[in-house]
Order: C-alpha cells, then sequence, then structure tokens
C-alpha cells in the first residue's frame, strides 16, 4: 500500500516510454511533481500530467533540483544534461534517487532492488531491477520455505527497452525484411525484425546476485523482434524433492505473482501489474523447476516499482 509523501518530486525525462508510466502513477503519492527533460534542445517540451498539458525545460543545473525532495531518472540514453544530477547528488548524498534508466552513468552510485528494503540503503540511490530480475526475484521468494538453492534466468527483452525509437525502428525492419529488402533501421546496431539476437548478461548477473546473494545465479540475455513484453525463462533447484502443488500454492498467494490457467501469451502482459506464471515442469527427481514467466516491462521492473521504490525512501 503506498501512502502519501511530502516534497516535489523531479522526473527527469517524462516523455520516455517509462516516464510517462511514472506520470501516471504519481498522483498516488499525493506530491508535486518537477518535471524536466535531458534532450538537447533548449526549448521546453510538452507532457500530458494529470490530465492538463505541462512545459517541461531543460535540466540546465543542479540548481533546477535543488529544492525537490527525491529524483527519479527515466531516461532511456546517455545525455549531456545528466551530469547536473550528479553534482547534486555530490552535494547532497542524502538525497533520495530512484533510477529506472539504467544507465552506467547512474550504475555506480545505486543499488539493485526488485522491492522495497527491509533497511533504507545509504544513501538512498537505488535502481529499479530489469523486469526479469524482479520476476525471478518475486517467483523465487514465494518458494522460501521450500529450501531452494540454484537458479537460471534467460531473460529475453522486447524492442522497447530502447524507447520509442527502437519500436519505430522495428515496425520499419519488419515492413523492409517482408519486402525483400535490407533493413534501413538498425536498433542497437541489429536487426531484430522476425529475429533474436544475444546480449551480454554481466551487468545482469551482478544483479541478480545481489538480489538473491544466498543462492548460486546464473543468468543468459537476448532481445527479440517483438513490440513489448518481457519474457523470463527460470530453473530452480531444490534441496529437496517438491511437488507442483506446493509450488502453484505458493505463487497463488503471492500479492506479485499470478499463476496463469493455461498458455502465456506475450500479449496478454500489457498493463498488468503482476508477474504471469506459467505451468511448471518438474524433474524427474522432483528437485529441479522450469518454467516461463512475463511481464509488462514498463510497470514490473518499470514504473510501478519506481513509485514502490521511491515511497519507501522518503
Amino acid at each position: 500500500m503506498l501512502t502519501s509523501i511530502t516534497g516535489s518530486i523531479a522526473l527527469i525525462d517524462p516523455l520516455t516510454l517509462i516516464g510517462r508510466e511514472v506520470v501516471q502513477r504519481m498522483p498516488q503519492l499525493g506530491c508535486e511533481l518537477l518535471p524536466f527533460h535531458t534532450g538537447l534542445e533548449e526549448e521546453h517540451e510538452i507532457a500530458d500530467i494529470e490530465g492538463s498539458p505541462r512545459l517541461v525545460p531543460p535540466l540546465a543545473s543542479d540548481s533546477d533540483l535543488g529544492n525537490c525532495a527525491a529524483v527519479i531518472v527515466a531516461s532511456n540514453a546517455p545525455a549531456e544534461r545528466l551530469p547536473s544530477l550528479l553534482e547534486l547528488l555530490d552535494r547532497n548524498p542524502e538525497l533520495p534517487l530512484v533510477d529506472i534508466s539504467r544507465l552506467e552513468l547512474l550504475r555506480a552510485r545505486t543499488v539493485p532492488l526488485a522491492e522495497p528494503a527491509v533497511e533504507r540503503p545509504t544513501p538512498p540511490a537505488v535502481r529499479v531491477a530489469h523486469p526479469s530480475l524482479v520476476a525471478m526475484y518475486h517467483s523465487v521468494q514465494a518458494l522460501r520455505d521450500l529450501e531452494p538453492r540454484a537458479i537460471t534466468l534467460t531473460a529475453l527483452e522486447p524492442v522497447s527497452t530502447h524507447g520509442s525509437a527502437g519500436v519505430v525502428a522495428l515496425a520499419r525492419q519488419s515492413a523492409s525484411r517482408l519486402r525483400g529488402e535490407p533493413p534501413a533501421d538498425l536498433v542497437a546496431g541489429e536487426t531484430l525484425a522476425f529475429n533474436l539476437v544475444t546480449l551480454p548478461a554481466d551487468e545482469l548477473m551482478e544483479d541478480a546476485a545481489g538480489l538473491l546473494p544466498d543462492l548460486q545465479v546464473a543468468v543468459s540475455r537476448g532481445v527479440g523482434g517483438w513490440f513489448h513484453g518481457h519474457v523470463a525463462v527460470l530453473g530452480i533447484s531444490f534441496a529437496h524433492p517438491v511437488e507442483e502443488g506446493d509450488l502453484v500454492e505458493r505463487w497463488m498467494t503471492a500479492e506479485r505473482l499470478t499463476v496463469e490457467d493455461g498458455p502465456l501469451r506475450l500479449d496478454a502482459v500489457a498493463d498488468r501489474d503482476t508477474v504471469l506464471l506459467g505451468t511448471p515442469s518438474l524433474s524427474p527427481d522432483r528437485q529441479t523447476v522450469a518454467l516461463v514467466a512475463m511481464v509488462d516491462g514498463l510497470l514490473i521492473g518499470g514504473a510501478l516499482t519506481a513509485v514502490e521504490l521511491l515511497a519507501s525512501l522518503l
């Protein structure tokens, strides 16, 4: 349950896909929103905030953020204006920061979280864990009394992780490939239409180990040719044999999980505020389970998780 907070919250880049979702959820906290953009243009942008058009000025200096109670970063690309935020954090190390951008610029200053921590981090600077890591975390946490000992994750990302530009590029790639033409618009240097490309997983591996330090964790990663929705392919090993009914019972009583009756469909995750779990498959010795999870990464491991983390820091 979210509670109202006092003070203004600075939102950096409210016009990204994630930023728009944050804007929709900020009224739950009952606080004033101070939007800024990090584009190169000096002009103001315009965002729809609480049903009304609102001017979004460029982030010119750290003094723009001087009166805020906390900062949320929703950027989807490195920006020349973000060093102003670093200057503010250097002078105000106790200023709460929630990073959804996962940019390298902020990585060393933040710790990954999938849900509010029992103890407030010091300094209070956190980054929202990758959507597949959030799915992994909640799936295994619900099974703690069954003594899980190791987990594997294959995180498959949609093109929307590259923002609106990635979505548009994929649509153009698809049209080009259907015409038999070489795609002109690449996404992070790749052709993703009707394709799947593996990616380095070092950072996800590091964050997974931080989220579940007592378990053996291995992570792989890829990005595919679909617009939205994250897929997490999980394998969980246990110290002792388990029963499918015991797994499902625990997942069904977990607030952030939904066990789907029937096949999972990626196009069904949009606007769902829970992790969708498919039917588990047990090994013959019943000590390893495989399953597929799907999430709307704009919410889970996105705006919804960010707002929950923010409320816990204030």
